[in-house]
Order: C-alpha cells, then structure tokens, then sequence
C-alpha cells in the first residue's frame, strides 16, 4: 500500500469545514434561547466539530497517512462542505430577503425566532444532521485502518528488534572462541562513566558490536599472517 505524507492543503479541508461548522453554531447561538430544537442542533454541531477536531490532530501525529485514507478523508471533507454550505446557503437567501425588505434589525428578530423553520424545520434539518453522521463515522474508520497500520508498523519494527537482539546473543556466546589468552585485557568506556566493563568479564549492549568488529577482524588477520607463513615456507 502507498503512503503519502498528510499535505497542507489536506489539512486545510479539515480545517476549512471546522470554520463552516464554527460560523453557523455561532449563528445559531442568536436563537437558541427561543428553541430546543435549536439547542439540540448546536449540541450535535458540537460533537461534530470535536470529532473533525479529534480527526485533525490524529492525523497531524501521523508520519505517514496510506494514501486510501488520505483519498477518504478529502472526500468526507468535501461532502460535509457542500451540506454545510447548503445550510448556510439557505439562511442567507432567507436573510437577503428581509434585510432589503424591512432591515437588518428584523432580520435579526426573525432569526432569533424562526430559525428552526428558516432551516427547514425537522424533515430538513434531521436529514442534515443524519448526512453529517455518516460522514463522522466513515471519518472514524478511516481513523481506525490509519491505527491499524500504525501498530502493523510497530509489530514488524518489533519483529526486526527481536532478529536483531537474538544474533547479538549469538555472537556473545560465541565471543569466548574468539578470544584467546594472549590478548591483553581492556576496558571499554561507556557513556555512563561509573560503568565500566571488562572486554574478559563481559560486554554491555553498547560494545558488543565494536567488541564483534575488533575480535574478528583480530582472528581473521591471524589466519592471513598464518596464511602467508605457510606460503614462504613451501
């Protein structure tokens, strides 16, 4: 599966919609004392924007987002626009309307009244909110195959650490073959400098590669010398 890293202008959908949704709670918030309905629909707008909100920060963390996901998320993004902008779209034909007939005072009391209905009252507005739902829970999923993907990622990682940490045992134990007793003891400074560790009485694991290096090329250079004594004496 490819990856591509999460664009800006990916991150700028999300948060183009956060505005939309942020503009019309705002606007809602002018009627909310006169209906519950209007309550409720700030409410769910709400719940909304934290979930949109949630989403950005999730994938903002992520070093790579699959590129299915990637495609998923623009195009919930353009789907809760156009319902978003729909809504708004129908306000301020509504709006217009009233405000170059009697003014924007009346606009303002009208609103604050009638909003419920401006917004096409329930067939409308529970379409609206169940169209925006789905989009919140495809989003979660989408979010679900990006985890899923992440702890792939760091289950293969752990795989590799644990390949890893077995050949470094295994080239402890076979340490001793490779040190014979005319090497001369040292010591390796560590980083932590009250640790100090004896080449002969063990290794810690920040020497045991340098430790590795050092003792075969040690027996590998023997082997030459052996190699070449042989040749001058034949």
């Amino acid at each position: 599966m490819s990856v591509a890293a999460f664009t800006i202008g990916s991150f700028g959908d999300i948060l183009a919609v956060l505005q939309l949704a942020w503009e019309i709670r705002k606007s809602l918030s002018d009627a909310a004392a006169a209906s519950e309905e209007i309550q409720t629909l700030i409410t769910d707008i709400n719940s909304f924007r934290h979930a949109l909100d949630s989403a950005h920060s999730t994938l903002k963390r992520a070093p790579h987002v699959p590129q299915s996901v990637h495609n998923g998320v623009a195009h919930i993004m353009r789907v809760c626009t156009t319902l978003l902008r729909q809504v708004q779209a129908k306000v301020s034909v509504r709006q217009k309307e009233l405000v170059k007939k009697h003014g924007a005072r009346i606009w303002r009391g009208v609103w604050a009244a009638c909003a419920w209905e401006i917004l096409g009252g329930k067939a409308d507005v529970e379409k609206m909110k169940r169209r925006l739902l789905e989009q919140t829970v495809a989003l979660q999923t989408l979010l679900s195959v990006l985890q899923s993907d992440a702890l792939g990622q760091i289950d293969k990682r752990a795989e590799e650490d644990h390949t890893t940490m077995q050949r470094m045992l295994e080239l402890l134990q076979a340490f001793p073959a490779l040190m014979k007793f005319d090497v001369v003891p040292f010591t390796f400074f560590l980083r932590n400098p009250s640790s100090w560790c004896s080449a002969r009485a063990g290794v810690t694991p920040m020497t045991r590669l340098t430790l590795e290096v050092r003792m075969l090329f040690s027996q590998l250079r023997k082997d030459n010398n052996a190699s070449t004594h042989r040749d001058f004496s034949s």
